[in-house]
């Protein structure tokens, strides 16, 4: 609520700039009663003056009608208070302007309950507008007059010994001289209004009627075909002549076929009740055989999602009611209950006499319903979730219809928050029907009626009417295609075709569930609804694109709204394609096998590419291999000529002389050490270690620490007794004594730690080399693997940049990986990973 806006329409405050205003606070204290509506007439804010006035407590109205707060005074048969503010509050909606009202007689309950209190009231009604000049609020502005009024009643012979009353009453009369010029003002133009007022209704009222028309012919044109595609299927369902897999079809058309006639009567019920044209027919009820009875359509459903459903009835309560709609009523609470409950999670039905009232209870442990929408959920066409992302399907006319029911049977519905933290729906209804009613006295039980409406419920969720058709488990094709599709008989439809493509098919049933199986499969192609709970598709495009291994991943949208700027957008970021519902299995075929040839194609120029490239390495890697072979003879040819010469000459050369020659000579060293690690690096290709053994770990890693002999202070450590590994010994001590060596000579401190440790899983071995070094910046992760790349190319310490690429090409040889985790002083994590091998002796991983 923006409630700058509303206070500054009745109260001005003056304040130093730099003090901001608690505005909240200023509402609730001014001295007039204030009530904050919504479009729909519900209390969203309230004035504490209008509480005291209206002697109620704020959590008790707020998120409630006005009008269910404040009815009509049952006693009093000329009441009009609900039915003038109802008409003043549609004036406002209708004209954008304020409503001035005549003092009006509006009773209010007691806060005892026990009765109505007389009141008189000097309403006032003013909308609240948005920037496009469309109403946002409501105020609802009133004076409480009851003490003027009944003075004037009376006759009251002692104002003038009361100056505060005498104050008052000037000021009302005052106040109702004003208000009168209004009122005949507004009269002068409601006269004038009055013959476009009576053009307007009947122009509705026509319109009604030809609505009326058209839902009673929409209704027979779509159940006339139903009709027909209903009664061959249910034949064809008893016949046996049918495969497993045609018979399954056949359910999943019936019972979608069921599905869309629910849709169907929905609509012609909302029809009805709009034209009044809905009859109730009532019939002596025996409530808890009839509650049973349906309940236990429920129970297979609430053991498959581990759901504690609990019934409490008494043993007998009769009542009079239209049982068909009584049905529905408790049908739709309780499937609501059921679906919005998690697993695990608790249902409770109760039903109880209260005096002459028949109480429905239906608590669960679900999301609950804020109470700013306890009121809107029983809109037609509204639902609590209205997103891309709704966990369930449907109309939104449901409840809408449940309370149509239960007023025409003269009852109520409420929903609270439940015990148990979620909802809890409670319908009061008559025990017997109003004066003047035909009651049947015995009704017949209708068990199909309850079962089909179960079924048409819960079709989708039932998983044992319908057994899923598994992709074949001989396929013409490699390729996996991944469909994420959370109606259960789409998931289905779209399995067998793509099965029937000689596809592997893999599926999902939320875009969360979706997203974890590309990640882990990395199929050829991913089929996604739009609207799915856990992860919209929309939602999962996204991060399906922003991830390195699943971008590439070819994407197939399914949507059902005819929207063409969501299509657009999914097409700009990145979605391949996408089909509307309905559509032909030909269009879907056409499509996936495009999208399929299409990542063949990619597949292909990539591995060509990776050939080309691994040639061009073989070929550059054997001319390196020959370079450093052929300038290696020359570099110790330099070596000992300087030694010689420097021999020859003794006594005769300078000490800056020797110095010099010192430095040719180191730099020769350095150069052979060069030509030697490219040599080794251009031989790992040609001999990979095929003499694979058991060895035992402790050991190798005391070899290659007494090989690197590190000074006293620097300590390497085993972290844990290492079990016996069966590995290939040579390149795995290579790699292993290149990390440990390195980690002592790029070491910025005389005294070190280093810690080795081996893990495993059940394919590989995972080593890990820890020091307590310089670390290493983060740009640098990447780059220090390549060939000739070095931190510290100027330092003594400085290497060849040859050491961690041999490494790297070591381990990638062997079927691993090498990664890094540093950061600059905190020291450095080398972790690569190793094939495990089958010891054939063993014909198992040795431990």
């Amino acid at each position: 609520m923006n409630m700058n806006s509303i206070t500054l329409k009745f109260i001005m405050i003056i304040e130093p700039a730099h003090t901001p205003i608690n505005y909240q606070m200023l509402f609730d204290s001014v001295p007039d009663c204030y009530l904050i509506l919504t479009k729909t007439f519900t209390i969203v804010e309230v004035s504490n003056a209008y509480l005291k006035a209206s002697q109620t407590n704020r959590e008790e109205i707020l998120g409630r009608g006005i009008f269910q707060v404040f009815p009509d005074n049952p006693d009093d048969p000329e009441a009009t208070g609900v039915r003038n503010l109802k008409a003043s509050l549609l004036r406002v909606l209708a004209n954008r302007r304020e409503d001035t009202m005549p003092v009006q007689k509006y009773d209010i309950p007691t806060r005892e309950g026990n009765g109505f209190e007389e009141r008189y009231w000097s309403p006032l009604n003013t909308p609240i507008l948005d920037e496009k000049g469309d109403i946002i609020y409501i105020i609802h502005r009133v004076e409480d007059v009851t003490d003027f009024i009944k003075l004037k009643q009376q006759g009251h012979k002692q104002v003038k010994e009361n100056e505060a009353l005498r104050t008052i009453t000037e000021r009302m009369e005052a106040e109702v001289y004003v208000r009168a010029q209004q009122i005949s003002e507004t009269n002068n133009k409601l006269k004038q209004a009055n013959k476009t007022l009576a053009e307007m209704y009947d122009k509705s009222k026509e319109l009604d009627r030809l609505k009326m028309n058209f839902f009673a012919n929409i209704n027979h044109e779509l159940r006339t075909p139903l009709t027909l595609i209903l009664g061959p299927i249910v034949k064809l369902l008893n016949s046996t002549s049918f495969s497993e897999e045609e018979h399954n079809n056949l359910e999943i058309i019936e019972r979608n076929a069921q599905l869309l006639l629910k849709h169907v009567n929905d609509l012609l019920d909302i029809a009805k009740l709009e034209s009044k044209e809905m009859v109730t027919e009532y019939a002596n009820v025996n409530l808890a055989k009839l509650t049973v009875q349906l309940a236990s359509n429920f129970e297979f459903f609430a053991k498959e999602k581990k759901i504690d459903f609990t019934v409490n009835i008494p043993s007998s309560l009769h009542a009079d009611v239209d049982e068909s709609k009584l049905q529905r009523v408790l049908l739709n609470l309780l499937s609501n209950a059921l679906k919005f409950t998690p697993t695990g999670g608790k249902v409770d039905l109760q039903v109880q006499k209260a005096g002459n009232k028949a109480i429905f209870t239906v608590c669960d442990t679900g999301p609950g319903i804020p109470i700013s929408m306890r009121e809107i959920i029983f809109e037609r066409f509204r639902q609590i979730d209205e997103s891309s992302r709704r966990y369930k399907g449907g109309t939104g006319l449901g409840l809408a219809i449940v309370k149509e029911f239960v007023t025409l049977h003269k009852g109520n519905i409420k929903v609270v928050d439940s015990a148990k933290g979620g909802a809890k729906f409670i319908v009061t209804l008559p025990i017997k029907a109003p004066i003047g009613f035909t009651v049947a006295k015995d009704p017949k039980a209708n068990d199909t009626k309850i079962d089909k409406l179960f079924v048409t419920e819960f079709g989708n969720y039932d998983t044992k009417r319908t057994k899923a058709i598994l992709p074949r488990t001989h396929t013409k094709h490699k390729e996996l295609i991944l469909v994420v599709e959370d109606n259960y008989d789409m998931n289905i439809f779209l399995t067998q075709i793509l099965s029937s493509l000689n596809y592997r098919v893999e599926t999902a049933y939320n875009g969360k569930d979706g997203l974890e199986k590309a990640l882990r499969q990395l199929p050829d192609l991913i089929i996604s609804d739009v609207m799915m709970p856990e992860m919209n598709g929309e939602e999962l495009a996204l991060a399906l694109l922003a991830h390195p291994e699943t971008k590439n991943i070819p994407l197939l949208m399914l949507t059902a709204k005819m929207d063409n700027a969501l299509k657009i957008g999914l097409l700009k970021e990145g979605v391949q394609d996408y089909i509307n519902k309905p559509f032909s299995t030909e269009e879907l075929c056409v499509k996936v096998e495009r999208l399929i040839t299409q990542r063949r194609k990619r597949i292909a120029e990539h591995e060509g590419l990776i050939q080309q490239l691994s040639i061009s390495n073989q070929e550059l890697e054997r001319f390196a291999y020959a370079a450093a072979h052929d300038l290696k003879s020359p570099l110790r040819v330099i070596d000992n000529l300087s030694q010689w010469i420097e021999e020859d000459l003794a006594g005769l050369v300078s000490g800056t002389t020797k110095e010099y020659m010192e430095k040719l000579r180191n730099q020769v060293h350095f150069m052979e050490k060069l030509l030697d690690d490219v040599l080794e690096y251009s031989r790992i290709d040609y001999k990979l270690e095929q003499n694979n053994q058991i060895i035992n770990s402790n050991q190798l890693i005391d070899n290659i620490i007494a090989l690197i002999d590190p000074p006293k202070e620097f300590l390497v450590k085993i972290v844990d007794k290492f079990k016996p590994l069966y590995i290939q010994l040579a390149p795995l001590q290579q790699a292993l004594y290149n990390l440990i060596h390195n980690a002592i000579k790029h070491h910025d401190k005389e005294v070190g730690t280093i810690e080795v440790s081996i893990e495993e899983n059940e394919t590989k071995y995972i080593f890990n080399v820890r020091d307590d070094g310089p670390g290493i910046a983060q740009e640098y992760h990447q780059n220090i693997f390549n060939m000739f790349q070095t931190l510290k190319p100027h330092m003594p310490t400085g290497g060849t940049g040859m050491g961690l690429a041999l490494v790297k090409k070591i381990v990638t040889n062997y079927g691993g990986e090498i990664t890094v985790t540093s950061e600059l002083g905190h020291g450095s994590l080398f972790q690569f990973t190793w094939q495990k091998l089958i010891d054939p002796n063993e014909q198992s991983y040795v431990n």
